[in-house]
């Protein structure tokens, strides 16, 4: 168990907060893990998992957290203020980089960028790889879309990072890149890509296993995350 205390907040998204936490001089983990979050509320502990965006360089503790109407934790993160105190413990996860050789294709919905962005990081940042590295990432509204800035920062800074963004519900003519689910646009990624992070919620990452299966991917080189 560790104990943090809450640095900055901030929307990023209509229903999406960005919560940066003072870390731990000993809080040790890889790209792509979560960590879950211990909530008091009415003499009841209850337990959230939320995947650490920020790399296991970065100095403070990155959480990308989707907020639900009436969700233990997202009311908890709507209510905590700065400095306030909050408990964590960790990391767990598997969905991490194998450090190997080949190009990758990541696939996210939603907040399940945020695992994304850590593993995108660290890959860039710290030189782990030449291959290409590509990114398809959806949400339903223009509204939706988040970190854009940095994904493009990304792309300009590492040629070998490219990305896309596709909404299911594009509610403006003025939006030029792709619509429709996610799905509806992986014939247009390389067949030759050697592993595959999909994270988002349960159908998607189903639909998307199912599909890149049907076309040759072996299952050991197919990384899961749901949200």
């Amino acid at each position: 168990m560790y104990t943090s205390h809450v640095i900055s907040k901030k929307y990023i998204a209509q229903d999406t907060l960005e919560i940066h936490l003072a870390r731990p001089s000993d809080f040790v983990f890889q790209a792509g893990q979560f960590v879950q979050v211990i909530i008091e509320q009415d003499d009841r502990q209850f337990v959230r998992s939320y995947s650490l965006s920020s790399t296991p360089t970065d100095s403070d503790i990155e959480l990308c957290i989707k907020l639900m109407p009436e969700g233990i934790g997202s009311n908890f993160f709507r209510s905590i203020e700065v400095e306030n105190t909050i408990q964590i413990r960790g990391p767990y996860g598997r969905f991490i980089y194998p450090s190997s050789d080949g190009s990758c294709i990541f696939v996210a919905t939603g907040a399940g960028l945020a695992p994304i962005m850590s593993i995108l990081r660290d890959i860039l940042e710290h030189d782990k790889t030449i291959q290409s590295l590509y990114l398809l990432f959806g949400v339903r509204h223009m509204s939706d879309i988040f970190w854009h800035d940095r994904l493009e920062e990304l792309h300009t800074k590492f040629p070998q990072f490219s990305y896309d963004i596709t909404l299911s519900r594009p509610e403006s003519d003025t939006w030029n890149g792709f619509t429709g689910r996610v799905v509806d646009h992986l014939y247009k990624t390389p067949r030759e890509a050697k592993n595959f992070f999909l994270c988002g919620n349960p159908s998607m990452v189903q639909d998307v296993r199912k599909l890149i299966i049907d076309r040759g991917t072996p299952q050991n080189q197919i990384y899961l995350e749901v949200f």
